[in-house]
């Protein structure tokens, strides 16, 4: 039987794995930003799809001092 302290990390280490997959997750997201970008102008309607989709994954979030390659919500 395993102890308490040792669920506890297997938890801890699982969360920070977990969280570790997300960064990486979140930062090709960025990355897809600034190719995006592009369509703002030559096709306004897949931008603005984009830009909808995009804020799926800043909901419940306070976004201090700005996502690296987000796109403005303006």
């Amino acid at each position: 039987m395993r102890g308490t302290s040792t669920l506890i990390d297997q938890r801890s280490q699982g969360n920070e794995a977990a969280s570790d997959l997300l960064s990486e997750l979140m930062q090709q997201i960025y990355e897809l930003d600034k190719p995006m970008a592009v369509f703002r102008l030559l096709h306004p309607t897949l931008h603005s799809a984009y830009k909808k989709a995009r804020r799926v994954g800043r909901v419940g979030r306070k976004n201090k001092g700005g996502d690296p390659g987000a796109i403005s919500a303006a």
